[in-house]
């Protein structure tokens, strides 16, 4: 197989898991919104029609945790670190079942992606020595790729927060000096902002059926930090669990935080911007530096070309 075999059967591959992981989401929304929908019914009809689908879900998902039991690393800090992307992710419920099925799907992934490319391969090509070596390309793609979309998901729903916390500070600071507790300020803004910043609205949410739940204020600002892992929420917790402590002035204290981030925001815009001009270095150098020079010295060539020929 010659290099564009290699790139048409990767680019195959990586277009098959992606439509695989698209498919499996919108299904599992669908599931568990019907789900919803006819537990939510009243009277005695409410569970008719419900079995077919879900033994469909329990087959799915015992099958993917059949494989992730058998795939689960026995390293307490590999799962653990698993458990932190996937709470990152936006995932709070069944950690446990959720680390099975991730590692479930990676398993299931790369089988379907070695097994589709033998099968085509097979019928191609033919089965020849190098076969088993190529083999692994795409059990690693099917294996590695679920990771990689996990981190990307954590990082991506990370970056959302560092951009709404901003204007949630500055309205949960309106909040507090228009003489709200601190509790109901957090209500009032998860509910204002579901729409403008629905990641934060939604951690808030959390943090207020929590409260209502019974547990400490420390505690529950404490698993707000720790289930999404950014400095600047950090921050902002450490700044409402000394203001509660000290007894000092939330409101100014939220105010100057959310300054600073908003300054640091701008300094790291700043910093990407001056990044431009030397990002710019090589692709002036490759693509505009040949075809600038063509155009200079082109004339200037075919002129002393000619001239030459003449001469001799």
């Amino acid at each position: 197989m010659n290099l564009l075999d290699y790139a048409c059967a990767a680019l195959s591959f990586v277009l098959v898991t992606c439509l695989t992981l698209h498919l499996y989401e919108v299904g599992a929304r669908k599931v568990h919104r019907f789900l919803l929908r006819r537990r939510l019914q009243a009277g005695p009809e409410r569970f008719r029609g419900l079995r077919g689908v879900a033994i469909a879900e329990l087959l799915v998902a015992e099958g993917f945790l059949s494989l992730g039991r058998l795939a689960t690393p026995t390293k307490e800090t590999e799962v653990n670190a698993v458990k932190r992307l996937i709470r990152q992710a936006g995932y709070r419920s069944s950690l446990e079942v959720r680390v099975q099925a991730y590692y479930g799907l990676r398993v299931f992934l790369a089988l379907v992606l070695g097994v589709l490319y033998m099968a085509t391969a097979v019928l191609w090509r033919g089965v020849d020595r190098g076969l088993p070596l190529r083999l692994f390309v795409p059990l690693t793609l099917g294996y590695y790729l679920p990771a990689a979309m996990l981190r990307y998901r954590a990082s991506r729903r990370s970056r959302k927060i560092r951009q709404e916390l901003p204007d949630v500070l500055d309205l949960l600071k309106i909040c507090v000096e228009a003489g709200l507790s601190l509790d109901s300020a957090l209500h009032r803004v998860s509910s204002e902002l579901h729409e403008i910043a629905p990641v934060m609205a939604q951690e808030l949410a959390q943090y207020f059926l929590e409260i209502q739940s019974g547990l400490p204020r420390r505690e529950v600002l404490t698993n707000l930090a720790e289930r999404n892992q950014v400095n600047a929420l950090t921050g902002v917790v450490n700044v409402l669990t000394q203001s509660g402590r000290l007894g000092t002035d939330i409101a100014g204290a939220l105010g100057v935080y959310s300054a600073s981030l908003r300054t640091e925001r701008m300094q790291a815009a700043k910093e990407q911007g001056a990044k431009v001009a030397t990002r710019l270095t090589f692709p002036m150098i490759l693509l505009i530096l040949p075809a600038l020079l063509l155009v200079i010295l082109g004339p200037a060539m075919i002129n002393m070309f000619n001239r030459l020929g003449k001469a001799f």
